[in-house]
Order: C-alpha cells, then sequence, then structure tokens
C-alpha cells in the first residue's frame, strides 16, 4: 500500500482528548494568572490611551488616516471599533475581546508545538507563556502584555502569523483550502505591523519551497527507488499559487475602502501602514530604537550574548554528559546480565536522579541574584544552532530518499521565530519588544531543551529524564523570576483609575489622573475639546473629549513621521479648546524634554495662544527651560488669549517617593536605567 508523504499524520498520534487534557492546566494558568493580574496592566500615559482613543473615535464616525493621525495599518484599530460597537466602549470590552484572541493564540501555539515535538512538551512551552509572556507587567511602562498591548498591530499579527503557518501545515490535505487561508492571513498581516508581516511571509514561503521540492522529487523518482510514491497524489503544487493571489486581497479591499473616503494616495499610505517609515533613517536612527535594538552598543550587546550563551551552554550540557555517562557505565555494567529486578532499578534511577537534578537546578538558580530578563539575550546563537541541526535532518532525509513534509511545521517555527528576532537580536530580552518579538523563540528553545535534546539522547542510550529535569528546573526558576516581579507591580498597582467599563488600576499616580479628569470636568463645557501634550491621550479617553487636530501623541517618533510644521499646521487649523500639558523626560530618545529639546515650534505657538488657568503638581515643562517654558508657566499673561489651559504634572520622576522592588537584582536593574540607560517608553 503506498503512502503519500505528504499528509502528515496528527501530531505524535495524539487523540483528541489527550490533547485538551494536556492543554486543560494551561487554561488553569491563564484562569490563575487573569485573576492574579486583573485590571493592573495598562499604563496610565504610554501607548494603551492610543489603543483606546482610536477606535472610541472611529465608533464616533472619525475615519483612519484621514481624521486620525496614525502610523500602523488600519486592521487592528478598525477590529477593535468592531468590538466596540458590538459590546459598547469601554476597556473591559477590549480586555474580554483580547481574552478570547489570546485563547486562540494559546491554542495554535500548542497546535504547532506538539506537531514538532511531544505533547506534553507543547503543554510546558504554553504554560511558561501564560505565566512569563501572556498577563505579565515586568517593567515600569507595562502594556507589553497580551491584553493590554501597547500596539494591538503586533499581538493580531503574531496571531494571524501562526494562522497561516498552520494552515500551511494542512497544504497535504487541503491543498486549495489552506493554500487560500495562509494567503487571506499573510495578507491581513501585512495590515499590521511591517516587522511581523517579513518574519510570517518567510515562514511560509521556506514551507512551501520544502513541499514543492518535496514533490519535485518525488514525482522524479525512480520507481524502483524504493521512495513512496502515491500513484493518486491529493496534492497539486499548483495550488500553492493561490497563496499570493489571496494575500492581496485584504490590501486591495483595504485600499478600496479607504478611497472611498480620502484621496487615493492618502488611501495607499494608510494601507502601506509602518512599511512608509521603515527606512525612515531619521526615525531608526533616534537613540530609544538603537538602544532598543541593540545598535547602540553593539560590541557590549554581543559580549552579553556570548556570556550567556555560554552559561546556558554549562548549565544544560552537564547534566546531558552525565546523563550519557551514567547509561554507558549502566549498560557495561549489567549487559547480560541483568534480572528483571535490576532492570527495573536502573529504569528508575534515572528518574529520581532527575528529580533531584530539578530540584537542585530550581534551588541553586532561583537563590541567585541573576537578572533573568537578560537570559534571553542567548536565543540568537541558540536559533541558529538549532537551524543547522534542522539543515543537517534535511540533508540527511533528501539523500535517503524520505519524505520532508514532516520537517516542514519545524522549518515554519523555526523560520519565523528567528526572522522575528532579527530587529532586536542584539539585545533581546522577555519585555519591551521581546514580549512578543521573542516569544515564539523562547517557546521553540522551551521545546528543544525539554523534548528534542532528551529524545536525541535518548536514542543513544542514556537516560533523557536528566537534561530534562535539568531544563525543567531552570525553566521554572525563570519563571518564579518574573512571577516576583509581576508581584511588585501587582501590589503597587492598587489605586483605582475611572469607573465602570474603563476601571483599572494603577500607582499612586492614580490621584492625578482622577484630579485631573475632575479638573477638565468642571472647566470643560459640552462638546469642547483637548489637546493632551506631549503623551497622554488616555485622558482624552477616559474624559471622553476629542483632539481636533486629529494628531494623538506629540513625542520625538510622531513629530519625525508627521512633521512638527504639519502638526502645528493642525494645530491652527483646528485649535482645541484646552491644552493639557504633562510632564515627560524624553531622554530615552536623547532629548531632555518637549518643548525643551523638541517640539519648540509646537510649545511657541501653544503659548501665544493660551492661558494657564490650573495646575496639579509642579510645572510640567520643568525648570531651567528658558522663556518658551516660563511663560507657559504663568497662571496668567498680558498676551491676548483665546482658549485655556490645563498644566499638571502627572509622571514624577521614577524612584522619588517609590518603594523599592523586593528583589535586589531588580533595584540595581532599575538603578542602572535612571543612570541614563534606555529603557522602552519610559514615563520618569
Amino acid at each position: 500500500m503506498s503512502v503519500d508523504p505528504r499528509r502528515a499524520p496528527s501530531p505524535q498520534g495524539t487523540d483528541a482528548r489527550l490533547r485538551w487534557a494536556i492543554f486543560l492546566p494551561v487554561v488553569a494558568s491563564a484562569a490563575g494568572m487573569m485573576w492574579w493580574t486583573w485590571g493592573t496592566w495598562p499604563h496610565l500615559f504610554v501607548d494603551f490611551g492610543r489603543e483606546l482613543y482610536v477606535p472610541w473615535r472611529l465608533v464616533e464616525g472619525d475615519t483612519l488616516y484621514r481624521d486620525i493621525a496614525y502610523f500602523n495599518g488600519p486592521l487592528s484599530p478598525y477590529w477593535n471599533a468592531l468590538c466596540f460597537r458590538i459590546f459598547g466602549v469601554g476597556l473591559l470590552t477590549l480586555v474580554l475581546c483580547n481574552l478570547a484572541l489570546l485563547g486562540l493564540l494559546a491554542w495554535l501555539l500548542y497546535d504547532l508545538l506538539a506537531r514538532i515535538s511531544s505533547p506534553i512538551a507543547a503543554g510546558w512551552a504554553c504554560g511558561f507563556f501564560v505565566c512569563v509572556f501572556a498577563f505579565g507587567q515586568i517593567d515600569v511602562i507595562g502594556n507589553d502584555n497580551y491584553l493590554t498591548p501597547y500596539s494591538h498591530e503586533v499581538v493580531h499579527g503574531l496571531l494571524l502569523s501562526l494562522l497561516a503557518i498552520r494552515c500551511s501545515c494542512s497544504l497535504g490535505d487541503r491543498p486549495f483550502g489552506a493554500s487560500i487561508g495562509a494567503g487571506l492571513a499573510l495578507g491581513l498581516v501585512f495590515l499590521t505591523k511591517a516587522e511581523v508581516f517579513l518574519a510570517a511571509g518567510v515562514a511560509v514561503a521556506a514551507m512551501v519551497a520544502l513541499l514543492v521540492a518535496d514533490a519535485a522529487r518525488e514525482r522524479s523518482a525512480d520507481p524502483h527507488s524504493g521512495v513512496a510514491r502515491s500513484p493518486d497524489p491529493a496534492w497539486d503544487p499548483r495550488s500553492v499559487l493561490l497563496i499570493p493571489g489571496a494575500a492581496l486581497l485584504p490590501p486591495l479591499l483595504s485600499l478600496l475602502l479607504l478611497s472611498l473616503e480620502m484621496p487615493a494616495g492618502e488611501a495607499l499610505h494608510g494601507t502601506l501602514g509602518s512599511w512608509t517609515s521603515v527606512f525612515d533613517r531619521a526615525l531608526t536612527g533616534q537613540h530609544f530604537y538603537r538602544a532598543t535594538t541593540g545598535t547602540l552598543d553593539p560590541a557590549g550587546n554581543l559580549l552579553r550574548m556570548l556570556g550567556w550563551s555560554v552559561a546556558w551552554l554549562v548549565a544544560l550540557a552537564v547534566p546531558a554528559g552525565l546523563a550519557l555517562w551514567l547509561a554507558g557505565a549502566r549498560l557495561g555494567e549489567h549487559e547480560g546480565t541483568a534480572s528483571e529486578p535490576e532492570e527495573a532499578r536502573s529504569r528508575a534511577l534515572p528518574r529520581l536522579a532527575a528529580l533531584l537534578t530539578a530540584a537542585l537546578a530550581f534551588a541553586s538558580l532561583s537563590s541567585l541574584s541573576v537578572d533573568w530578563n537578560e537570559s534571553t539575550r542567548a536565543l540568537p546563537p541558540a536559533m541558529v544552532a538549532l537551524a543547522l541541526l534542522l539543515f543537517g535532518e534535511l540533508r540527511r532525509r533528501w539523500r535517503s530518499g524520505e519524505a520532508l513534509d514532516g520537517l516542514a511545521p519545524r522549518l515554519g517555527l523555526l523560520v519565523f521565530s528567528g526572522v522575528l528576532l532579527l530587529k532586536i537580536c542584539l539585545r533581546v530580552r522577555v519585555d519591551q519588544y521581546g514580549f512578543a518579538l521573542a516569544m515564539p523563540a523562547t517557546l521553540v528553545v522551551v521545546v528543544a531543551l525539554v523534548d528534542w535534546v532528551p529524545a536525541g539522547i535518548d536514542r543513544r542510550g542514556g537516560s533523557g529524564w536528566l537534561p530534562r529535569a535539568a531544563a525543567l528546573g531552570a525553566l521554572a526558576a525563570m519563571a518564579l523570576w518574573f512571577l516576583r516581579v509581576q508581584d511588585y507591580y501587582v501590589t503597587t498597582h492598587r489605586h483605582p483609575v475611572a469607573a465602570g467599563a474603563d476601571r483599572f488600576f494603577a500607582d499612586e499616580r492614580a490621584g492625578m489622573i482622577d484630579e485631573a479628569l475632575g479638573e477638565i470636568q468642571r472647566r470643560l463645557g459640552p462638546g469642547q475639546s483637548l489637546a493632551v501634550l506631549p503623551e497622554g491621550v488616555m485622558i482624552n479617553y477616559l474624559a471622553r473629549r476629542v483632539n481636533p487636530t486629529g494628531h494623538i501623541n506629540f513625542m520625538p517618533p510622531e513629530l519625525i513621521i508627521f512633521g512638527e510644521d504639519e502638526i502645528v499646521e493642525a494645530f491652527r487649523r483646528a485649535p482645541p479648546d484646552f491644552v493639557l500639558l504633562t510632564r515627560k523626560d524624553t531622554r530615552e530618545y536623547g532629548g531632555a524634554g518637549f518643548g525643551r529639546d523638541y517640539g519648540l515650534a509646537l510649545v511657541d505657538w501653544i503659548h501665544a495662544h493660551y492661558r494657564g488657568v490650573a495646575r496639579i503638581g509642579v510645572y510640567p515643562l520643568g525648570p531651567g527651560s528658558g522663556s518658551r517654558c516660563s511663560s507657559a508657566s504663568m497662571p496668567a499673561s498680558d498676551r491676548p488669549h483665546r482658549r485655556g489651559g490645563v498644566a499638571y504634572n502627572a509622571a514624577p520622576p521614577m524612584g522619588r517617593g517609590e518603594a523599592a522592588p523586593p528583589i535586589r537584582q531588580l533595584a540595581r536593574a532599575f538603578a542602572g536605567r535612571r543612570q541614563g540607560r534606555a529603557w522602552k517608553r519610559e514615563a520618569l
């Protein structure tokens, strides 16, 4: 009976009930994490206010790119607006919808990882994802989670990318349906973020190339060569031509719909989204982006990468070598003479040793003063090593005539994870961009440590239990460290902000937000507008006050993308009734602050047309900033004014009056960042 080599079996031959049973602990872990961290995810000012404000304005009738200045693709804002329209406007709506997407993302991860490893290893990896990546806040900003992400585009892009890879795994079973599904998913990814689409596109292309090469080899094989052939193959390689065709449909539909509301050039610019700024040297050359990608200190980052790679290699190579040595010693001692009880003892001893190894690894590593947020710096070398191993396996199967299709899921995940790392390859961390860009590579390495390496040792006559136990102990210590960090932020976020469907919890700055919202409520009449500068559109959303200029943030990246002259002109065309200034230290971008190092023309225009009417805390533009800022701090002025202004300090410098984290290594990390090290979107 001939076998079609493109028809991949179900992962490890596991039935659906067993797979669900393994996945249930992951669901239970997610429920526990959600209960523990409930309402503490979003940041008061940074990024997530945009994720609420934009869909609210779309529900109110605004059009993206025409009425709202936006620099990413259109998919996520309109999806969130659809959720608001169906379930009502509110933070709770977005959280619950994101929770449903998180469940789908976790299942896709489990399904794909189970195709390249054992279901139990896939369950371990997904549990690690839930505890470390999905819900956590591991820096002062937050928003690096999957319920209130700093950018929905990256989360939606990840989900759709995994869906495209999953569809590509079914090309042998359902060639036309899977091709259309993979293409549509890729087209939707294009409407999110450029780096995610690049990774997904390369991954799907690699999988398709492997399957096409396998099919071509089979069709040209000698019937007597021993290679299994199907007289009536179910997969036509030409079906993959549907993938690029289907991928074009979402961008073309976006272009058509946007063209109904704006000129075609603007519609095209909006459809391209972040692709229009990928090669903007003024933007990518900023201090913040160079620091987060590691190009600011390439030599130092390479040394740290090497150090962590050596540390991981030593920690895991010792138990692996011990497992092989013990197996050889046991085989030499009992070969040909072992009785049945002795064989039982020989099988039990490695497992007992594995338990002791796991306990020892967990106890020793959890007691060390290690910044585990840095441990993922070893991911790029690990991915290179896994890629070389996969290349060797592909070469072996090609020469032996074995089917290659079973390696397609592994190839797709490795390529996808590796390309995602390119943006941060010199400085891979779990926080900042790493919560999304480093997550797939981390989970692939987890299954490699828990399944691939132990299985390889088992095939060589050793006991894979020892390296598996050591890896699980190290991963448990790593997860515990992140849970401790999360606990610090969960306990400090105990002050309620807003009410009803918008209620969440923040640190002590929540009182300033409430005071500002009260001041806005007292001073602004119905329908009056508000602009918050340079950052703080969350206040616009919570107060339900529109910024008539169409611009959301006024940080250095936005001034580069949209142009400060254009922003000033937008204020002239549609001046807001009130302006609210917040304090924001932007040294992470290379300049100390708004109105001093950037945004000078905008601040000058505000001083010329607004007068101060209220202040909460210290003056937001800071002392010693010259006449440009001192005039705005005056409660009254002889200049003619046509609008009012509210100024307050919503973000005091970190560390003043703030309790230190409970663990020493986190305190040291924060101390280093206060001394000027780059830190993503940090409100100082």
